[in-house]
């Protein structure tokens, strides 16, 4: 509790800034105005470029002769391995397979094909200058042709062909030049590659960056070619249930190493103070930490009252387990990857992504308190994200930097919308207005404290995966300590002490928990929602927690569940100037809209 208060008072002051309220209106208009122009160029991209060879492949099929597989021998025909369906090789077949080559280069596995575009209309074009070339890429069939220098081919007699391309077959004036250079030529040259050389397993190397790809014949064949219907439905349905999976991993991991940042964060604060101030005033400074972070504090200072000042052990024990958590989170990559980006792409995608993901975390420990941002922002960022993924996983090569472009300002828009409608207007809210985030209840759902201890100690890790409740499932007595009902919270825990269930047969217990509970045992609510973003399964990205629907407990994450009936949080001025609307009485009578001051 204390932790999430903490997290409370930084978005409190950080939204209460005029500069960032009118940073966060700019960003999601400037959000939509890049997201307005980009779409339609990925899209026309798409449409025009990906899965098709326009100006490389009538070069090479009127150039080369594909031969993958070695089968022609040229300096002996008659040991070309060109054999019938039956399996014997035939005179006829092979005079037909030689009269198919005609003049045209027998191209071989382990042949190389440089492929360059440049303005060949220039009198002083010189290919071996690179600053005149647009795009310069090297394919070949073979993965060791493709890592020999220049010296090594020329001393084991590799056979190098020269293709060039003028830069007319892809742009003829400034408006489509314009647009290539946000697709990127190489997006398109690989595509053209990919589609020109077909048989082979394709390796490319782009000459001027020096990044690598490859792309085998089988997995170009098997996202290019129509399975029957049953097999290519199995077969997406079983990818996306593999994306989702790989997103609630990154999610939830993502959200912990987060939070451990966070939580661990102090102990480094406290060593700054010992090594920069005197040491008369180290107790004061001390103290003072104790009580802005009491999840520290309060081990601190019991070892400190108790005379045992080896605060030296907390600090090397909070260390080690950042440390830790760190490696976790580095070990984790290589799991993402194979889930995620399980082919070829452009190097830092996925690194981009991953880091993207963690900042949205971050966004959403930190800022999503209202029921409306918890229940709507992590669906639709899961959804963008799954569409992501979804189009880099079942295309052969597509324009990935610019898609992840676009879903970055996607999300980041609805997160500037959400906070410019919602979370903004919603610290000058009511403090009194149950659905109004403040310091007593730091986001509006809740789950249960299963101890007390957790009111200034951090819950347990498994808590993030524990549903998140709205108000109506809880009764007065579990809102005790929520609403600031003393006497009620007092009267609670002293029946706790005697004994006494809630919810039982004892009539005077009965009308002291009202209407009783949702759960069958003693508890009282955790305003604590702390999660991101919610995923697809309802969760949220949360703070430890994890993009889908809020979060809480020690970690909330996007795909934490949530139990709650929701409405469309309101500012004050729409349902008068005392706060607004909220879900459900605290009786659970069924009243279901109602006005705070009613």
């Amino acid at each position: 509790m204390e932790f999430e208060r903490t997290l409370f008072r930084v978005h409190e002051r950080f939204l209460s800034l005029e500069a960032v309220k009118k940073s966060v209106d700019y960003c999601y208009k400037g959000s939509l105005l890049i997201v307005l122009i980009c779409l339609p160029i990925f899209l026309y991209g798409n449409f025009r470029f990906l899965g098709q060879s326009a100006c490389l492949q009538p070069i090479v099929d009127k150039q080369f002769y594909f031969d993958p597989e070695n089968k022609v021998n040229l300096t002996d025909p008659a040991e070309t391995n060109v054999t019938t369906e039956t399996g014997n090789t035939t005179t006829e077949r092979l005079l037909a397979e030689l009269a198919d080559i005609g003049d045209r280069i027998v191209l071989r596995n382990d042949d190389i094909v440089q492929i360059r575009v440049a303005d060949t209309t220039r009198k002083d074009l010189n290919l071996s200058d690179t600053s005149q070339l647009t795009a310069y890429f090297e394919f070949t069939g073979m993965a060791t042709a493709m890592m020999t220098d220049r010296e090594f081919r020329k001393r084991h007699n590799f056979t190098v062909y020269n293709v060039t391309i003028d830069n007319s077959c892809y742009s003829s004036n400034f408006i489509s030049e314009a647009i290539l250079s946000v697709l990127n030529y190489e997006n398109i040259m690989i595509n053209e590659i990919i589609y020109s050389f077909k048989g082979y397993n394709r390796y490319i190397k782009n000459m001027l960056t020096g990044e690598p790809w490859s792309f085998h014949n089988h997995t170009v064949n098997a996202l290019t070619n129509r399975e029957n219907i049953v097999t290519h439905v199995f077969n997406r349905a079983f990818g996306i249930l593999k994306l989702m999976l790989g997103i609630f991993l990154v999610s939830n991991i993502t959200a912990i190493y987060n939070k451990m940042t966070i939580i661990c964060a102090p102990i480094f604060i406290l060593a700054a103070y010992s090594l920069c101030t005197h040491p008369s005033q180290r107790i004061l400074d001390r103290m003072n930490i104790y009580r802005a972070f009491p999840w520290i504090g309060i081990y601190l200072y019991t070892l400190n009252a108790n005379g045992r000042k080896k605060d030296r052990y907390i600090i090397f024990a909070f260390v080690c387990m950042i440390i830790i958590f760190y490696c976790l989170y580095l070990a984790a990559l290589m799991l993402w990857n194979f889930l995620l980006f399980s082919k070829s792409f452009p190097k830092g995608l996925d690194e981009n992504f991953y880091g993207f993901l963690a900042l949205i975390e971050f966004l959403v420990l930190l800022f999503v308190r209202t029921r409306t941002t918890i229940k709507y922002l992590p669906k639709m960022s899961i959804i963008t994200m799954l569409m992501f993924l979804y189009y880099v996983q079942y295309t052969v090569y597509g324009f990935y930097n610019l898609a992840l472009f676009i879903m970055t300002w996607v999300i980041l828009g609805m997160v500037a919308y959400f906070l410019n409608n919602f979370e903004i207007p919603a610290v000058d809210w009511n403090p009194s207005y149950h659905y109004t985030p403040s310091i007593d209840s730091p986001r509006t759902l809740y789950i249960p404290i299963f101890s007390l201890t957790w009111y200034h100690d951090l819950p347990q890790l498994w808590t993030m995966f524990f549903p998140l409740f709205g108000r109506s499932h809880f009764s007065n007595t579990e809102l005790a300590m929520v609403n600031r009902n003393h006497p009620l919270l007092m009267a609670t825990l002293e029946n706790a002490a005697n004994g006494i269930r809630p919810g039982g047969d004892n009539e005077e217990q009965g009308a002291l928990n009202g209407q009783g509970n949702n759960f069958g045992f003693p508890m009282q609510p955790l305003a604590n929602a702390e999660g991101e973003n919610q995923d697809e399964n309802g969760g949220n990205e949360g703070n430890n927690g994890s993009p889908v629907q809020g979060g809480g407990g020690a970690n909330s994450n996007l795909l934490q569940n949530t139990d709650s009936d929701f409405v469309l949080d309101m500012p004050p001025n729409e349902v008068g100037n005392r706060g607004g609307i909220r879900a459900g009485s605290d009786e659970g009578s069924g009243n279901r809209y109602r006005r705070i001051d009613e």
